[in-house]
């Protein structure tokens, strides 16, 4: 079986934002699922919208791809002329060209957004 099944090791191992956010190799690896598509969507619904939410909380369980997701939206959104920024929508223009035509017009003409990665753990 080991010889006809491989897994990318990149796979085996969980996302952390401090050591992995800046990473080109996270960020090649990353699949936008339907559920990234469809939250990306929603955030690039706001960009021009001044009633709409701005603060996003992302929940979920362990491994399930909240900071891999997080390192993709951050590169979305920071300076266009970044080589992880150009990356990250050469991905999400293969996986949904009608969601990253909505980030680059809203991102395009702007030095980039203000980008914040939080991580929290439990007090002990």
């Amino acid at each position: 079986m080991r010889d006809i099944v491989q897994v990318d090791t990149h796979y085996t191992r969980s996302i952390n934002l401090e050591r992995d956010a800046e990473s080109s190799d996270v960020l090649r690896a990353y699949i936008p699922t339907s559920r990234a598509i469809q939250t990306l969507d929603k955030i690039a619904q706001t960009f021009n919208q001044k009633t709409m939410p701005r603060a996003w909380s992302l929940v979920g369980p362990y491994g399930s791809g909240k900071s891999s997701f997080a390192a993709f939206l951050a590169h979305l959104l920071e300076n266009q002329e970044r080589t992880n920024s150009v990356l990250a929508e050469e991905i999400l223009q293969r996986h949904n060209p009608d969601v990253a035509e909505k980030f680059t017009a809203c991102t395009h003409d702007s030095n980039a957004y203000c980008i914040v990665l939080l991580t929290g753990s439990p007090n002990r």
